[in-house]
C-alpha cells in the first residue's frame, strides 16, 4: 500500500482498531496538507488549523499550505486567511478570543481581527524560530520565548510591537553562561526543551534537555529548581508540560510517567505511568483530565488528573505522526493534528471523549 494511502486511512484505521462497544467518535477535520497544527479559540467556537513550520522544515515539505478556520459546531471550513500566513511557528487568542496572534519562524508576529478574519496587524521581531506560549490575562500582552543558547520570555505588546519585559532563566553571570556553553552537552543545559505559562501569567516553567525544570516569578525574577537533572548525558524526556492551574506543573516524562509539581508546597506527585514512551500531552482547561500519545502501545489516553485513572484509550497506526494535541475548551473533546509526508489526505481530526 502506498504511503499516501496509509497517511489517508489513519483515522479509518483508528476507528476499526478499537471494540465497537467502546468506539470513539473520531471525526477528520477538512484540513489537507503536509501537516497541521490545530488550536481553538477561547469559546471553542472555532479552531485554527496551520502547517507548522518547525515539523515541515524538518521533514523538508511545503511550507506554504496556509491557515485555515473552522466552525466547530458543523466542522466545516469558515475561511482561509488571507496575508501573512507561512512558516508560522505558534499560535494563540487573547482571552477574550477577539484577537488571534500568529507568530512565524522568521520572527514575525501577525495578529488577525477575529470578528471578520482581517488583518489588523505585523510585527517583525529579531527573533527567528520563537513561539509563543500565550497571551497575559490582560489581552494585550503577548509572550516570546526565543531560541538560542540562553532562551528569553519576552513580553510584546501587540498594540506597539514593544517588547515591554522579559524574563530569564536561572544563568544571571555571564562568566557562569559560559562555562555551561564549554561543556561538551553545554547547549542542553541552558535550552528550553519545553515550556509553560501559568493562567494567571505570573510564572512560567521551562525544562532543558538534562530534563530540569526550573519555575520563574516573572514579577519578581524569584526561581527555583523544581527537577533536578539526571545523569551526565542529556535526557531529553520532558516534551511538554503544561500548568494545570496557577499552582500545579504537569510534566510528562518518555519513559511513561505522568508528574505534577505544586509550588506553593514544592512537591512533585507520581499520577500515572502511562505506558513505554511518551510522545506529547496536554491537559484539560479545567485541570481535571491528561491526553498523552504513547508509542508502546501506539495509543491515545485519556486520563482522570486526580487519580490516574485511564477514561479512554484509542489506537493509533502511527503517533509519530502526531504534531499537536489541545482539549477543547469545554472538555468534551480533543484536537489532534498529524504530520501528514504526502501532503495528501486529512491532516487533523477531533475525538470526542467518553463519557
Amino acid at each position: 500500500m502506498p504511503p499516501r494511502t496509509v497517511i489517508a486511512l489513519l483515522f479509518c484505521f483508528v476507528l476499526a482498531s478499537v471494540p465497537v462497544s467502546a468506539q470513539p467518535e473520531f471525526t477528520p477535520l477538512p484540513v489537507e496538507g503536509y501537516g497541521s497544527q490545530v488550536v481553538p479559540s477561547p469559546d471553542g467556537a472555532v479552531a485554527v488549523a496551520f502547517t507548522d513550520a518547525r515539523a515541515a522544515m524538518i521533514a523538508n515539505m511545503d511550507l506554504s499550505n496556509g491557515m485555515t478556520i473552522i466552525d466547530m459546531s458543523d466542522n466545516s471550513v469558515v475561511t482561509a486567511l488571507d496575508g501573512p500566513v507561512d512558516l508560522a511557528t505558534s499560535v494563540a487568542f487573547n482571552a477574550d478570543g477577539a484577537l488571534l496572534a500568529v507568530v512565524h519562524a522568521n520572527g514575525d508576529v501577525a495578529l488577525w481581527n477575529t470578528a471578520d478574519w482581517s488583518l489588523r496587524d505585523t510585527h517583525a521581531t529579531l527573533h527567528m524560530n520563537a513561539r509563543t506560549l500565550g497571551f497575559l490575562p490582560d489581552g494585550q500582552t503577548l509572550t516570546l520565548l526565543t531560541s538560542g543558547t540562553q532562551p528569553l520570555l519576552l513580553f510584546m505588546d501587540v498594540t506597539s510591537g514593544a517588547i515591554v519585559g522579559m524574563a530569564g532563566r536561572h544563568y544571571t553571570r555571564e562568566s557562569e553562561l559560559r562555562a555551561i556553553l564549554s561543556e561538551p552537552q553545554g547547549l542542553m543545559r541552558t535550552s528550553a526543551i519545553a515550556a509553560a505559562l501559568a493562567p494567571d501569567g505570573l510564572r512560567y516553567a521551562a525544562a532543558n534537555g538534562f530534563d530540569e525544570i526550573v519555575i520563574r516569578e516573572i514579577e519578581t525574577h524569584d526561581w527555583f529548581t523544581a527537577r533536578e537533572g539526571e545523569g551526565d548525558l542529556p535526557q531529553l524526556s520532558i516534551a511538554h508540560m503544561v500548568f494545570a492551574n496557577n499552582h500545579t506543573l504537569v510534566y510528562m516524562l518518555r519513559s511513561g510517567e505522568l508528574h505534577e509539581f505544586d509550588v506553593e508546597t514544592r512537591t512533585d506527585r507520581l499520577i500515572a505511568t502511562v505506558a513505554d514512551r511518551l510522545f506529547m500531552m496536554d491537559v484539560s482547561r479545567d485541570g481535571s483530565l491528561i491526553a498523552a500519545v504513547t508509542h508502546d502501545p501506539d495509543a491515545l489516553f485519556v486520563l482522570d488528573r486526580a487519580t490516574g485513572a485511564v477514561i479512554q484509550q484509542v489506537s493509533l497506526p502511527s503517533p509519530q505522526l502526531a504534531i499537536s494535541l489541545n482539549f477543547t475548551p469545554d472538555n468534551s473533546a480533543i484536537l489532534l493534528g498529524v504530520l501528514n509526508t504526502e501532503g495528501t489526505g486529512p491532516a487533523a481530526a477531533i475525538l470526542r471523549i467518553t463519557p
